[in-house]
């Protein structure tokens, strides 16, 4: 197999960029653009990572070649920049989302209704399992604001 293109760290960063900015749904010519690239121009790296990675892939033998590792990897720092930052939710925000639940109504149209969904009150609880964990008057707290009965002498 002929010698595989040469690609540079700051090339690989680039085009995971680009990749991982497309798998969140940005168009290509956003996405190249903020990578500093033109479509041309990512077009043309494109040929040459996927030229280099399958040099790669053939010679790797027994143990990855050292421009999968990094590519691998570039990709997954990509994706973790891509995705959206998780807002942190307050604990009267989460009380207001478990009461949301225990209306009785539709579940998800009550979360729909103050701008979140399940996976956010999932979130919401893990972030703040630990702090109730040590703090009974905060899980208490939690627990009236929750069921509509907010004391203001806790």
């Amino acid at each position: 197999m002929a010698n595989a293109p040469l690609v540079e760290l700051a090339e690989l960063r680039a085009y995971a960029t680009v990749l991982a900015a497309m798998t969140q749904g940005r168009p290509i010519e956003v996405a190249t653009r903020e990578a500093g690239l033109d479509e041309a121009g990512f077009e043309a790296l494109d040929r040459r990572i996927d030229a280099a990675v399958s040099c790669a892939v053939a010679a790797s033998g027994d143990s990855p070649h050292p421009l999968l590792i990094a590519y691998e990897r570039e990709l997954q720092e990509a994706q973790t920049r891509a995705r959206p930052a998780v807002a942190e939710t307050s604990i009267d925000e989460l009380a207001q989302a478990l009461a949301a639940l225990g209306s009785g109504t539709d579940p998800r149209k009550a979360l729909e209704a103050m701008g979140l969904d399940v996976a956010a009150v999932v979130r919401a609880v893990s972030q703040h399992a630990a702090t109730l964990a040590r703090d009974p008057a905060l899980a208490t707290r939690l627990a009236q604001l929750a069921a509509g009965r907010k004391k203001s002498d806790v």
